[in-house]
């Protein structure tokens, strides 16, 4: 730029620039300590991006502030979808490369394809495209003669083996790795489903029935309401797959409709490679890749809170809700509850547990108790309410069960 100001032909314009400054490229130092300032102003924790990561991200973008807001904000953008709170060295790595593009051509360029060619492909597309709609219906017609397979296993890898910034109390992985399925609905049959679901108040009743609470009419408000008068609360979010894993719960999930419409239908199980929608007296199975077509991440999930709890549990907050946080911890931990610490304070000590467990199960470190916090403590301590898996095919250790 500088260079270009300077030809003559520009001078009209150079006259006009009043104030100038060369931003040179950052050092290491000083490109962690401006990650960490965007975060913090965005409101988010700076723990966001690993030690690891910054130092990648240092060595690939040269210290150039342009080149390491488009990196972040990939990566921001790909922890979202992937439905995790950090972004470690390998996501941070994959997101460069979607930045810097494909790799150029040599000078030669890539040569044309030759007629033949071109034909030989489109036949193989063509025959390929042929033996996927075979397949498809036939396994539609045996569909109903399939016993499903056993779940798979959790993935419950840490982040990448060579950084050991990573390695150190790395969070788990809630993504389940199951073969390609079929979807086993049709369109019709999802137009359908749709269809039956187009009142959210039917799919709420069902939802309350899975935690014992009956006699919700759909003709009534909205399900929120009712479950405040049995001690229980509503949470909606818009997330994935990952961390409905992750929360365990069952939960009323929104589609998208045909023609801009919207549908709800209750999540009730998942078996790994199939999933169990119901509503009403209808139950559906559809793959976790059909069920993306249709559902854009919104859901609605019913939790149980513990008693006098508000909106969080903050660091120096004082009372009964400062034991139930203690002694929940104490439970994960396998350690026994000190009854001598009753009375004290959300500490430092217990800030510091807290954020381990959030980090550990992918949520903000931040070691605010919040919903998500609250519910993931009543998961792993066996808390009561219904489970969108049992908890150990789930990955999750749940103290106080055999």
């Amino acid at each position: 730029m500088q260079e270009k100001l300077a030809d003559p032909q520009l001078k009209q314009l150079a006259q006009r620039i009043s104030a100038r400054h060369h931003l040179g490229p950052l050092n290491r130092a000083e490109t962690m300590a401006y990650v960490r300032h965007r975060l913090t102003v965005a409101g988010l924790s700076p723990e966001v991006f690993s030690a690891g990561s910054l130092k990648k991200l240092f060595s690939l973008s040269a210290g150039i502030p342009r080149l390491i807001n488009m990196v972040c904000d990939r990566a921001l953008l790909a922890a979202y979808t992937k439905g995790i709170h950090r972004v470690d060295t390998r996501l941070l790595t994959a997101a460069a490369a979607e930045v810097s593009g494909p790799h150029k051509k040599g000078r030669g360029g890539s040569r044309l394809l030759s007629p033949w060619l071109v034909a030989v492909i489109m036949l193989v597309v063509c025959l390929a495209a042929l033996a996927l709609l075979l397949r498809h219906s036939w396994l539609r017609q045996s569909a109903s003669l399939v016993k499903p397979a056993a779940p798979s296993a959790l993935e419950l890898s840490k982040g990448g083996k060579n950084n050991k910034d990573d390695q150190d109390n790395a969070p788990l992985s809630f993504n389940l790795t199951y073969e390609a399925a079929e979807p086993f609905l049709s369109a019709i049959e999802w137009r359908d489903m749709e269809v039956s679901g187009r009142d959210k108040r039917t799919a709420m009743g069902d939802l309350l029935r899975l935690w014992g609470v009956n006699g919700f009419s759909p003709a009534g408000k909205w399900g929120c309401q009712y479950a405040e008068k049995h001690g229980l609360r509503c949470w909606s979010a818009v997330s994935g797959m990952a961390a409905l894993r992750r929360l365990n719960r069952p939960v009323v999930l929104r589609l998208r409709g045909g023609q801009g419409g919207k549908s709800f239908v209750v999540l009730a199980a998942d078996h790994g490679r199939w999933l169990d929608l119901r509503l009403a007296d209808r139950q559906w199975r559809v793959s976790p890749a059909d069920l993306a077509q249709h559902w854009q991440g919104f859901y609605v999930l019913i939790w149980r809170p513990p008693e006098g709890y508000g909106d969080s549990i903050r660091p120096g907050y004082r009372g009964p809700l400062v034991k139930w946080l203690a002694e929940r911890l104490a439970l994960i931990d396998g350690e026994e509850y000190n009854k001598q610490a009753e009375g004290a304070a959300y500490d430092s000590g217990l800030v510091r547990r807290v954020r381990r467990l959030q980090f550990r199960y992918n949520l903000i470190p931040d070691g605010i108790v919040g919903k998500e916090t609250i519910i993931l403590l009543n998961t792993l301590t066996g808390a009561g309410g219904p489970e969108l898996r049992r908890p150990e095919s789930a990955g999750l250790k749940v103290m106080g069960k055999s």
